[in-house]
């Protein structure tokens, strides 16, 4: 992943008519979730914790390949503000880093990732919500709450909002010197949330019961300059309403 992005960049600074260049990073590059933990997110903060655990952890550790996750989000994106600094090209560089992304699905029967993660607890499958391990080696598929309590204890956000400030990242004047890292998150929320909401929004429906014990996600995010670039925020709501009006 390192290398791939190195490569992208390379390529973009042999070409003198790019002038901006947006990356997608992370919040995982920023923070390794700590639920019912208050503690503050700035735009400057890196998930060391993760690139540590992803080297030292057992391979047979269940949360080896969440933090091999995170953590190449957090070496992609350093790699990529070092060619920046090293390498000079004459485009600027921004970086967003969405937390977990809802929103309207392209196509419902496709659904992937977070959208297709909402669309399995919505049909009432909650393991596929809650995190599955990938099969490798000694691995089974693990539910993520089995082994860190926090079950999608984040914040959320748009994806309607994260494609936009993509765009704001590639066309602002105020960001058009570039070196500007955004955490895009709208609001925290936890699974029990999103079970009332459906609840809510679908009252013929019904759903899965609301899980004991969830943690909280308690963190100040710093999401001050993304917020006011887009003129505000999509509510969570809505972004729940458009990832699964149409299943």
């Amino acid at each position: 992943m390192v290398k791939g992005v190195i490569s992208i960049l390379t390529a973009a600074a042999a070409q003198p008519t790019v002038k901006n260049f947006v990356l997608t990073s992370s919040s995982y590059a920023c923070f390794w979730p700590k639920p019912n933990v208050e503690f503050d997110i700035g735009e400057d903060m890196w998930n060391k914790e993760s690139v540590e655990k992803a080297y030292s952890l057992a391979e047979t550790d269940p949360l080896k390949p969440w933090h091999i996750y995170a953590g190449h989000k957090v070496l992609v994106e350093r790699a990529a503000w070092k060619f920046m600094k090293e390498e000079k090209p004459a485009f600027s560089m921004n970086a967003i880093m969405p937390n977990t992304t809802f929103g309207p699905i392209l196509d419902p029967a496709q659904a992937t990732s977070t959208a297709g993660m909402l669309k399995g607890l919505f049909e009432g499958n909650w393991a596929a919500f809650s995190g599955i391990l990938p099969r490798k080696s000694s691995f089974t598929y693990i539910p993520l709450a089995r082994v860190i309590d926090y079950n999608f204890t984040e914040w959320g956000v748009d994806v309607r909002d994260v494609g936009r400030l993509h765009m704001l990242a590639l066309t602002s004047p105020s960001l058009s010197a570039g070196g500007v890292r955004m955490y895009a998150a709208s609001e925290p929320f936890n699974t029990n949330d999103i079970l009332q909401l459906f609840r809510k929004l679908y009252p013929g429906k019904t759903f899965l019961p609301d899980i004991e014990g969830l943690g909280r996600d308690l963190t100040h995010v710093d999401n001050k300059r993304a917020g006011e670039l887009l003129g505000g925020w999509i509510k969570f709501e809505e972004s729940i309403k458009a990832n699964t009006e149409n299943l």
